[in-house]
């Protein structure tokens, strides 16, 4: 029986033809090079097709971020970071000056070991001149390049762009997606759902911009909690805040961070003690078992670091006086010496020299 029995019309191309007796058999198969080569491209264009998709999702998954992570930045107060090129003569510790402080701020932050291994929270508190800032931007320095500043946020009272508390949480959020971009995760949606969030409660932006975020980091392992350094948030000058009514909401909402919300992190606040401030301090009665109070006021220590400060710089100024090389030149020659002293000596040894 042929294949092409009742067929009209038939092409065989590139055929091989095949001479059988008669009751033989012949066992055939159909195109099998063509088949394969079809069926490999159409395998490639279906993992074409899905790469690309791939590849369009991740594009977009990326666009989305950066557009997050730009809005944050746009709300936030660039200035108010310790590395701002709007601060280039940040205040920092002299050295030798200041160093059992810092010793001990560093030692908490990097979990290893002192006298407030239990706070969670700690205050810095002084009056005009004592050191807070440059404790506070030294510290930041020499831990940054621990993993362990989650932001910071310098107040200043003259500078517009960082003297009132709305900028606050933004900056700190901004901060924490820089340092951990899986972050972005749980603020793009966030932002994208609700682009006047910067716009909403500080105690709002508290909890969807910083809360949130840091838990799922934890809970996802990104950031170990068995870690034993700590994850601190640094607020200086905090009573260079312009709403004093702001000041007491801000100490309030870091206490709801730590002790209603058990975010596993920690706050290192810097200010004058004035009242407001210190009075939201006492009030926080749940803070007590993880809070302390660090007073730059010690005067024995103050007066030893001005020393230290005044003796170095005069040691400064002496290592680099342009003069320092030629004052062999001021004295009399060997062959002079002898002229020279007794006349300072004839001088000097007049009664009204004495």
């Amino acid at each position: 029986m042929s294949f092409f029995e009742g067929a009209h019309h038939i092409t065989i191309r590139r055929g091989t033809q095949i001479a059988a007796a008669s009751g033989s058999t012949v066992n055939y198969h159909q195109a099998t090079k063509h088949a394969n080569e079809k069926r490999m491209i159409y395998s490639r264009l279906s993992a074409s097709q899905t790469d690309r998709r791939t590849l369009l999702t991740t594009f977009a998954s990326v666009h989305t971020q950066l557009w997050s992570l730009s809005r944050l930045s746009a709300a936030a107060a660039h200035t108010a970071l310790h590395n701002s090129a709007a601060r280039p003569d940040a205040p920092r510790c002299h050295r030798n000056t200041r160093a059992a402080y810092r010793d001990n701020v560093e030692q908490w932050t990097l979990g290893s070991g002192n006298d407030y291994d239990g706070e969670r929270l700690i205050w810095l508190r002084g009056g005009a001149g004592v050191g807070k800032s440059a404790i506070m931007q030294s510290v930041i320095e020499q831990c940054a390049q621990h993993a362990v500043v989650l932001g910071s946020f310098f107040f200043f009272r003259s500078d517009s762009s960082r003297n009132y508390a709305e900028v606050l949480i933004p900056t700190l959020a901004y901060q924490l997606a820089r340092s951990f971009p899986a972050a972005l995760a749980i603020l793009e949606p966030i932002i994208s759902r609700d682009p006047l969030i910067f716009k909403a409660s500080l105690r709002t932006q508290a909890h969807e911009l910083l809360v949130r975020p840091i838990l799922y980091l934890f809970e996802n392992g990104i950031i170990d909690i068995d870690d034993p350094r700590r994850r601190v948030f640094f607020i200086d000058g905090l009573d260079e805040c312009n709403d004093p009514q702001k000041h007491a909401l801000i100490i309030n909402i870091v206490a709801s961070i730590l002790c209603d919300y058990h975010v596993p992190i920690s706050f290192l606040i810097a200010s004058r003690p004035e009242l407001a401030i210190s009075s939201a301090f006492q009030r926080e009665t749940r803070l007590y078992p993880t809070f302390a109070s660090i007073s730059l006021d010690d005067s024995t220590d103050a007066e030893s670091d001005i020393r230290q400060f005044v003796e170095d710089s005069f040691l400064d100024i002496v290592d680099s006086h342009p003069w320092r090389n030629i004052s062999n030149c001021l004295g009399p020659t060997p062959d002079q010496s002898i002229i020279w002293r007794t006349c300072h000596r004839d001088i000097l040894s007049m009664p009204q020299q004495r």
